[in-house]
């Protein structure tokens, strides 16, 4: 069976420690984080993800400037992209349907259930391209 890996940035070290329990421990994931998009963007050619898990309010590059710039890299121009976020509404429905957002996670978030949302929304948006679930 095959891992899902993704690539989490987070810059808060706590919840960056809760996301890899969850999402390796308890959802066998596969799992690169990082505390910055600056260094996620530096080795995106070693970890080629199949899932992007992108913190909104990140120092330096944001989460959504992060995405903008992954979309401009055909790699990557499709890989599924879901925003882990205490903001409830940072992002029009047009602007994360142009990100080809698969979904937003808010915090906090519950570390039992995190590896099923993350399924979940990534299987709705295969299902229905273009819907963005809160």
């Amino acid at each position: 069976m095959n891992r899902l890996s993704l690539i989490c940035v987070e810059d808060d070290e706590d919840i960056g420690m809760i996301l890899h329990y969850a999402l390796v421990q308890l959802a066998g994931f596969q799992v690169e984080l990082f505390t910055s998009a600056e260094a996620a963007l530096l080795h995106l050619e070693r970890y080629p993800p199949d899932l992007f898990l992108l913190d909104v309010m990140l120092p330096g590059m944001s989460g959504v400037e992060f995405l903008t710039e992954l979309r401009k890299q055909p790699r990557f121009a499709h890989t599924p992209a879901i925003f882990l976020t205490a903001k409830t509404h940072f992002l029009s429905k047009e602007a994360a349907q142009a990100l080809l957002l698969s979904g937003v996670i808010t915090k906090p978030f519950n570390p039992l259930t995190l590896g099923d949302e993350i399924l979940s929304l990534m299987q709705s948006t295969s299902a229905d391209a273009g819907d963005v679930s809160e």
